[in-house]
């Protein structure tokens, strides 16, 4: 079954009226979007698009969501919890049990689980793995809850005690909760990418908090064709959590290859899309070139065997409705170059694209800042006003589209990717509407300015 419907949270409209007066929003909290996708739809794409009259390039945004081709997962499914017990864990850790024992609730009468927890060191709690019958979900999580949290982070520890635990005859995945950096024993993270690579494992990884080593957590899952997420205090941990357990209970689409023909396109991002589970879409930025019908085929493997999705569509001559779509592609890219940079190490070239980006578009990243200016300086420093003259296109665009309908982004109606419906959870259609929000929360930071370089 899907998962409840998560809890209002300060600042949002409760569930029983959404269109209810919402409060002012407030920058010191974390915004939480949930959507959920309308049943019974088959696999879609959708398209939005930028292309300014007489410009050669355009720049796009397709959202693939396959049908449910992911069949269940019948056998039974090995779980291992590998929790942070350090000290900053101090006033979160309730609310980690409370999500631990609402997952646990969610595994099959066939699965196990198992409790690691680490701190200065690492050591296993439960006796071996664990069937996850009622009784037993108990009496582990009485247990869990109390214990007491101190010390530093050894996150290796941790994650190598969980990684040797493993039944290679049983599907496994693990999940890490964790709010710190590894700050004790092996820190470097080429070790923890090599420790990954060595196991065939799914690691899910839920970051509390800000002061975690997020490229480090993050490259870890993508090796493990894992994911994280981001929570805050006020977010929704148990539904993370019950997320994860949801994720192993049906087959991946993996080995993703997309190959759009027709038409030349570039700069794509994400270049090497992830996994897909259940319920989970594609979203692929990029440029476009010429105009007119396109051929798109995305490729993997669910369960070793071939899985192709096709369909064809137009891409447009002209089209001013969606300009806010450039910044969402320069975002994603320099999310992409920073992670090359995170991963491989200092790379003078990627920071000097980054920051080119950045000034272009008019984003906040490492290696930029927003300015603020009185208007006259603009001019005796020679500034070009091009974020200003980006922002008025973006408010212009934003209005028109506040004044018609809602437009319908799919393409493939003709072709469909695919006739098999969706699911329904796990996931869902992020609309062009909620993008652009997410985009407003990157501007927010300076009403007038220009990203510059610092230092």
């Amino acid at each position: 079954p899907p998962p409840p419907p998560p809890p209002p949270h300060p600042g949002v409209a409760g569930d029983s009226d959404p269109l209810q007066a919402q409060q002012p929003m407030r920058l010191d909290r974390d915004i939480v979007v949930y959507w959920r996708l309308k049943e019974g739809l088959p696999g879609s794409v959708d398209l939005v698009t930028y292309r300014e009259p007489g410009k050669q390039r355009g720049t796009f945004m397709v959202t693939l969501t396959p049908g449910d081709d992911l069949a269940p997962i019948s056998e039974g499914r090995d779980w291992v919890f590998v929790l942070d017990m350090s000290g900053s864990m101090r006033g979160k850790y309730q609310t980690l049990v409370d999500g631990v024992q609402r997952a646990l609730g969610r595994l099959g009468s066939n699965d196990r689980f198992r409790f690691i927890r680490f701190n200065n060191s690492a050591r296993e709690m439960t006796p071996g793995w664990i069937n996850a019958t009622s009784e037993a979900i108990t009496r582990w999580s009485d247990r869990l809850a109390a214990s007491s949290v101190d010390g530093g982070t050894n996150l290796f520890a941790g994650l190598e005690l969980a990684l040797g635990s493993l039944d290679a005859d049983r599907t496994s995945a693990i999940v890490l909760v964790t709010d710190g950096e590894a700050n004790v024993g092996v820190t470097e993270k080429g070790d923890f990418i090599d420790l990954m690579k060595q196991h065939d494992v799914r690691l899910f990884t839920a970051v509390m908090g800000n002061g975690s080593n997020r490229p480090l957590l993050e490259a870890m899952t993508e090796v493990s064709n894992g994911f994280a997420v981001s929570l805050s205090n006020s977010d929704d941990i148990a539904g993370k959590l019950m997320e994860f357990t949801s994720k192993v209970s049906h087959e991946a689409l993996h080995d993703l290859d997309l190959q759009i023909r027709g038409i030349k396109v570039t700069d794509l991002t994400p270049a090497t899309p992830r996994s897909l589970y259940r319920g989970e879409q594609l979203v692929v930025f990029g440029h476009y070139f010429d105009d007119g019908m396109a051929d798109l085929s995305l490729t993997g493997k669910i369960s070793g065997q071939e899985k192709r999705y096709a369909t064809s569509f137009p891409f447009p001559a002209v089209e001013t409705g969606n300009p806010e779509i450039e910044r969402l592609w320069a975002y994603a890219k320099i999310r992409e170059l920073q992670d090359q940079i995170d991963y491989l190490g200092a790379d003078s070239d990627a920071r000097d694209a980054i920051v080119g980006l950045a000034v272009e578009h008019g984003l906040v990243t490492d290696h930029t800042s927003m300015v603020v200016m009185r208007e006259e300086q603009f001019e005796a420093r020679g500034i070009e006003r091009s974020n200003r003259d980006r922002r008025q296109l973006e408010q212009i665009a934003a209005s028109q589209r506040a004044s018609q309908p809602v437009q319908n982004r799919r393409v493939d109606g003709h072709a469909p990717i695919s006739a098999t419906p969706r699911a329904s959870h796990g996931g869902g259609a992020m609309g062009i509407e909620v993008m652009f929000l997410a985009l407003i929360l990157l501007l927010v930071q300076a009403r007038r300015g220009r990203a510059r370089q610092m230092g």
